[in-house]
């Protein structure tokens, strides 16, 4: 079995999770290819979500 579409997959998903960080989802992903999917999932986890930007009504 070819274990390249998984890893893809994992990565891709890695990317999903870290689509509300700053690094977004692309940063991710490509953290993901370029490491592991499991470093990636710790680096996730050890950083903080992207701050929220609030409209104030007027």
């Amino acid at each position: 079995m070819n274990a390249h579409p998984v890893y893809l997959i994992a990565c891709a998903l890695i990317g999903l999770a870290g689509r509300r960080r700053r690094a977004g989802f692309v940063g991710f992903t490509v953290i993901a290819l370029l490491v592991t999917p499991l470093v990636a999932l710790i680096i996730l986890f050890a950083t903080a979500p992207k701050p929220e930007v609030r409209e104030q009504d007027e």
